[in-house]
């Protein structure tokens, strides 16, 4: 574990006078056939080493790490040669913060591992952000090999994570660094090497950190198999685990590759815990991922995800409200395009939250090329009935007219409204009606025309 640097500030004069007085020249044991020197210039600390090859021809890696007065790693990296057997090849390799190094230890690589090894790993805050530094060295053959960095706070929560990609050659070493925009809250990072063994996609880590009002949820996912888009999502829950929210998002990993999430998640203070989660787009139909729903300023706001594992297209879904007896009283449609393999987001603010105990959303069916109603409900408000219903068109855009009549118990007509909107193919349209007399109003009907 590399700890935080909240030293950092109190030793600035002491470390230079230390620098200035501490000997460059340093020579690792005999058999190791390795000596190097270091000097400071402009800021940084270049390392110039030298490694002499006592085995059969191939490529070497050697890795530098520069350590502070206190023994914190804060940069870390590696340099490959081919050096002939009984040659000895020669070494640049420049640290950053070097005004900030007090000692360096240099090593040669272990290729004898065909998996890959994180050979170091550093940290360094300083602007505002973390800076880790990390150097793989890789003994099989030629391929991309991901590092992933995750930073905890003082009690331990993992609040960040990010992660980079190299492409690293037989017996090469590969440098890596990964910025953490969270170091102010940051006490410690730990370093780590994706494992790609597993030809399906898999999340490698997960962070959470509430700030300005927001919850940011970062996460890594690792593809072992080949180059394609990824979906994720996260959903927020309450201290009692209801979801309150949810979000997702989508990005391409070639194959072997890590790639990095970034999801903000609304409504913070009614969050308690974070899970994320990762979509499966094997089926090639379309998929509801995630719904939450939270009561927001009299209004009901539900969030959902939906996951499309076919052809990129139009996809709608509406949201119904519930009160305590399961009668529908609200709902509302959206829609949205999702690519291939990709994720979206909906979100959709109901009305009457106040009368809202429950909420279920909906994928609409748009194999029917005629439209019909997805939804209707209604809810008395000031001696009105207001009525709301969604509609779907799976045939060609056009204007669509709707008709609410309101009936009485025994089933008389005696209220009626009819509204006019265009919908485009496979979309959803919102209708609402005011009907008078709602006392009287014991059920409501609607009809559809050209």
């Amino acid at each position: 574990m590399l700890t935080h640097l909240w030293k950092r500030f109190w030793f600035p004069a002491l470390l230079i006078v230390g620098l200035l007085l501490m000997p460059f020249q340093n020579n690792a044991d005999a058999a190791s056939n390795l000596s190097f020197q270091t000097s400071l210039q402009n800021g940084q600390m270049v390392v110039t080493a030298s490694f002499t090859n006592t085995n059969d021809g191939g490529n070497i890696g050697l890795i530098a790490t520069g350590y502070t007065a206190e023994g914190e790693a804060i940069s870390t990296k590696g340099g490959t040669a081919y050096i002939a057997r009984g040659k000895t090849g020669n070494y640049q390799i420049t640290l950053d913060h070097g005004d900030k190094i007090a000692k360096v230890i240099v090593v040669p690589a272990d290729p004898l591992n065909p998996a890959g090894k994180l050979s170091s790993s550093a940290y360094y805050e300083g602007n505002g952000k973390g800076v880790v530094t990390a150097v793989v060295e890789n003994g099989g053959e030629g391929r991309n090999i991901g590092v992933i960095a995750v930073g905890y706070d003082g009690a331990g929560k993992a609040i960040e994570t990010k992660a980079a990609t190299a492409y690293i050659g037989k017996n090469y070493v590969g440098n890596y660094q990964i910025v953490l925009d969270y170091a102010a809250s940051i006490a410690s990072v730990k370093t780590f090497i994706s494992d790609t063994s597993n030809p399906t996609a898999k999340i490698s880590s997960e962070a959470t950190h509430k700030i300005n009002g927001k919850t940011v949820v970062t996460a890594v996912v690792e593809n072992g198999g080949e180059g394609r888009s990824i979906g994720v999502f996260a959903v927020g829950y309450d201290a009692n685990g209801k979801a309150v929210t949810t979000k997702g998002s989508s990005n391409y990993l070639g194959k072997n590759f890590v790639a990095n999430y970034q999801i903000v998640l609304d409504q913070t203070e009614s969050i308690a815990g974070v899970k994320v989660y990762l979509a499966d787009v094997s089926n090639p139909t379309l998929k509801l991922s995630s719904q939450a729903n939270t009561l927001i300023n009299g209004k009901m706001v539900v969030t959902a995800v939906v996951e499309n594992g076919g052809e990129g297209r139009t996809v709608g879904v509406f949201a119904v409200g519930y009160d305590a007896n399961g009668k529908a009283v609200t709902t509302q449609g959206a829609n949205n395009y999702i690519g291939k393999h990709f994720v979206s987001n909906y979100q959709l603010n109901l009305d009457h939250g106040d009368k809202i105990a429950s909420t279920k959303v909906f994928l609409v069916d748009l194999v029917n090329p005629a439209a019909k109603v997805s939804s209707l409900a209604y809810t008395p408000v000031n001696g009105t009935l207001n009525v709301t219903a969604v509609v779907e068109n799976g045939g060609e855009g056009k204007a669509i007219s709707a008709t609410a009549v309101g009936y009485d118990a025994n089933g008389k007509a005696i209220s009626s409204k009819t509204s006019k909107m265009y919908i485009g193919k496979q979309f959803v349209g919102n209708y609402q009606f005011s009907l008078p007399n709602a006392g009287k109003i014991a059920s409501v009907k609607i009809t559809l025309s050209p």
